[in-house]
């Protein structure tokens, strides 16, 4: 680790242990990829942007998120197995909603980032 890398961090490593970083979200507090939903045109927006929509349900980052609000605190989510497969019904994908604070992460796309360079 250089010098420069070691100043870099040393501001956020208070935050960090006392647990108070809060993500930015740019005003929206509901992303969702489900058609018809109030979600759905922020999360578009994003993507369109080149933004990455990371979601985070008391503090564990959530695979398969379908739907998010920050506000209310929940998450739509795909089922996972023992295994970190989707789980499937007879007909559908199975899906759960699970509660507590949620987070929500909008970064750059890094992929993104370089096709511009």
């Amino acid at each position: 680790m250089d010098r420069r890398t070691f100043f870099r961090c040393i501001p956020a490593l208070p935050l960090v242990a006392a647990g108070v970083v809060t993500f930015p979200t740019h005003g929206i507090t509901r992303v969702s990829m489900e058609k018809g939903d109030p979600g759905e045109i922020p999360w578009g927006k994003l993507r369109a942007d080149g933004k990455i929509v990371r979601v985070f349900l008391d503090g564990v980052p959530q695979k398969y998120c379908r739907t998010a609000d920050a506000k209310e605190g929940w998450v739509n989510r795909l089922v996972l197995t023992d295994k970190g497969n989707i789980a499937k019904g007879i007909d559908r994908v199975l899906d759960e909603t699970v509660y507590g604070h949620v987070e929500i992460l909008i970064e750059d796309d890094p992929r993104r980032a370089l096709k511009r360079a």
